[in-house]
């Protein structure tokens, strides 16, 4: 939702779209993209045999930066696709806000993410890529998309290690890579810090989430 402007220049027989060429930009001071608000969007359009790009060299959401790269290929039924995208410095309480369905978490502070994530339309199972996190602030144990991760995690950590104290830990800073494949979500050297009760802690992670929940 809101004012978008589009300038293309097309090339070729209209009938045919493995045949046409198209340049063009695109841009918007203030967007509103399934609930995340948008501003400063300046992209670049190109279509070429089939093969659709948008290159997004700038934007802002959510008090930070964001750029990245979605491709589409045309020429396969079912459409493939290639998003690539860096995340700098996302004030993670607007993000939160901005979305309904994320009003009751309030995470606060900051995260930078860099990922690719490649797959096949309308086929979940296929989607795969890799990429790495990079948040600092206060109750990140409610970050989006992380929450039932995280709040799984230490509860499975504190009836393993007998300490109830765990359940209600305050995550305050998260960093790692990860990779996701088979419809899981893998790490090796994902690093939790943060405080339980009065003690500071740090709790290092190799392990995988499934879409389907299971830890």
């Amino acid at each position: 939702q809101g004012p978008l402007q589009i300038q293309l220049r097309v090339q070729g027989p209209l009938g045919r779209l493995d045949a046409v060429t198209m340049q063009g930009t695109m841009a918007s001071n203030e967007l509103s993209v399934r609930g995340f608000g948008v501003r400063e969007l300046n992209a670049d359009l190109n279509h070429v045999n089939g093969r659709f790009i948008v290159h997004v060299t700038q934007a802002k959401m959510a008090g930070g930066l964001v750029a990245g790269e979605y491709h589409v290929d045309l020429n396969k039924q079912p459409t493939t696709y290639l998003v690539s995208a860096d995340l700098t410095q996302i004030d993670l309480a607007q993000l939160s806000a901005s979305i309904p369905a994320w009003s009751k978490q309030r995470p606060e502070g900051t995260a930078s993410s860099s990922f690719n994530l490649m797959g096949t339309t309308g086929d979940p199972s296929s989607l795969q890529g890799n990429g790495w996190i990079n948040a600092a602030g206060e109750r990140l144990v409610d970050i989006p998309l992380l929450t039932r991760v995280l709040q799984g995690m230490l509860g499975a950590l504190a009836d393993r290690l007998g300490v109830s104290v765990m359940r209600s830990a305050q995550i305050t800073s998260i960093t790692g890579q990860w990779h996701l494949a088979g419809q899981r979500l893998v790490t090796e050297d994902v690093r939790l810090a943060g405080v339980s009760g009065t003690e500071p802690m740090a709790i290092y992670v190799r392990g995988s989430v499934g879409l389907d929940k299971t830890l």
